[in-house]
């Protein structure tokens, strides 16, 4: 087969996935099962499931979405995952939405005030959504700088994702020149490793990375088994793939686990998905969980 076949081959299978809605439905249902994501009918995201998924169904053999459904059904877990890891969308990038940041040492002051007198004062973090690493680490760097009696506490830091393959890339903590555009020198030096010449990549000094869990975890399970509450919560720019109604439920599960006084941070086009009684607003996307 000649190299403008292959081509005009992937083309029209390209072309024939865009005009499968009813295996777009399928898929798109099994997505949101699987996930969360609510992937509705349009020309856009016919277009997404054609580009993501083409390069799997031909890997499987599957000819169209109902076969690589099937195969989806009555397969392992890591046919499932890479389904889940193409479909979702994982934008990230250090210090992003910096303005979150920046609020740190003004949220975080009383609540460790309240907790200074207690024979070992823990603090809980959680990000929801840490994709390959950099949101866990921007926020572990700002609020070390912003409360640096935190290196004292025993600080209990969760980051996860449904994406197994992002985790390890978050865990290893290593990140190249483009990734670490955002990150100013002074930390680059602070909690990286310095680079060897020949070197194209940065990597986590171990003590910091060892601050972090990382961890699957998937937001669209109906309950969030965690023991002890936690301070503050990161869900940014993932709720805006769900439908309103599982934002929503996302929301008020994300609620039962921050402690009273504890903060919620979502993505700006988010704020919408809050519809408890219970958060406060008390910036652009943060809220406060009420105590009483």
């Amino acid at each position: 087969m000649s190299i403008s076949e292959f081509k005009f081959g992937e083309q029209t299978a390209h072309q024939g996935m865009r005009a499968d809605l009813k295996g777009f439905t399928l898929l798109a249902e099994r997505l949101r099962g699987l996930a969360g994501v609510d992937l509705v009918v349009s020309e856009k995201n016919l277009t997404l499931m054609a580009c993501r998924l083409g390069p799997l169904l031909r890997k499987y053999g599957t000819p169209n979405y109902s076969d690589y459904e099937k195969l989806l059904r009555g397969s392992d877990g890591g046919v499932v995952r890479e389904f889940i890891s193409v479909m979702t969308t994982h934008t990230t990038d250090f210090y992003r939405e910096a303005q979150h940041f920046e609020l740190f040492g003004k949220l975080m002051d009383p609540i460790l005030k309240g907790k200074r007198n207690e024979r070992n004062p823990e603090l809980r973090v959680w990000c929801a959504a840490a994709s390959s690493g950099q949101e866990p680490y921007s926020m572990l760097f700002k609020l070390l700088e912003a409360c640096p009696t935190l290196v004292h506490w025993t600080l209990r830091f969760l980051a996860s994702d449904i994406d197994r393959g992002l985790l390890l890339k978050g865990a290893a903590g290593i990140y190249t020149d483009q990734e670490m555009a955002k990150v100013p020198q002074a930390a680059r030096e602070k909690y990286f490793d310095k680079r060897l010449p020949g070197q194209t990549t940065y990597t986590v000094r171990s003590q910091y990375r060892k601050k972090i869990t990382f961890a699957e975890f998937n937001l669209a399970v109906p309950h969030y088994p965690f023991q002890h509450p936690f301070e503050m919560v990161f869900c940014r720019n993932v709720l805006i793939y769900f439908s309103q109604a599982d934002g929503v439920a996302v929301v008020d599960r994300l609620v039962e686990t921050i402690a009273p006084g504890g903060y919620l941070f979502l993505g700006h086009a988010e704020m919408g998905f809050v519809k408890t009684k219970l958060l406060k607003a008390v910036a652009p996307a943060v809220f406060q969980k009420q105590i009483g």
